[in-house]
């Protein structure tokens, strides 16, 4: 029977969320994804820790009438999974985001 590397969890709540967020490793490679809606529009913000630098990434995907939300958190996930493929030698990958369809 096939089990699977990894681990997943998915928070109760908010506070037990920003919890686990805290205690994760710093020494891997940490990805934080949201997609959201505002003012009408749909946008995506990544950011990630990977070998101690900080780099970020934002897309503007365009108006709440072509696209939803979920697509936004969906897209979020393409930059960090290339993230995953392209760097070497991980020990530990964190990904952090805020959608259970996503996952």
């Amino acid at each position: 029977m096939w089990t699977p590397c990894f681990l997943w969890a998915i928070a109760n709540d908010k506070d037990e969320a920003c919890k686990a967020a805290e205690s994760v490793r710093s020494d891997g490679v940490v990805v934080y994804s949201d997609g959201s809606g505002y003012n009408g529009s749909i946008g995506v913000a990544v950011v990630a820790m990977v070998n101690g630098q900080l780099a970020s990434w934002r897309f503007f995907l365009g108006s709440i009438e072509d696209h939803t939300v979920l697509e936004g958190e969906l897209t979020g996930m393409v930059p960090t999974l290339d993230i995953a493929w392209r760097t070497p030698c991980i020990h530990s990958f964190t990904i952090l985001l805020d959608n259970q369809s996503s996952i």
